[in-house]
């Protein structure tokens, strides 16, 4: 099993694990799990991506043209596309 602190910020997985305590003091062990493994059959079953989708991009690749080095306006009009592609997803 993989170290979660790699993973999740130590202060998140000290919110869960006091919402996990709550839970069980509110609701019992039992239940807690039940309700645990609830949302983990929910996650696995709703995160299946398809490897490929109908969608190809619709500009050949001959029509890209290399931006001109050392230009200011170029590299910054290249960041701002970047973070609304960011943004977007």
């Amino acid at each position: 099993m993989q170290d979660l602190s790699s993973v999740i910020d130590h202060q998140e997985l000290e919110e869960w694990q006091l919402a996990i305590d709550d839970l069980k003091a509110e609701y019992g062990d039992t239940t807690a799990q039940l309700l645990i493994q609830h949302f983990a059959g929910m996650q696995q079953s709703s995160v299946t991506f398809p490897t490929s989708n109908g969608y190809q991009n619709t500009f050949d690749h001959t029509y890209d043209q290399p931006m001109p080095d050392g230009d200011h306006l170029c590299e910054l009009a290249e960041k701002i596309n970047l973070w609304n592609a960011m943004a977007m997803v």
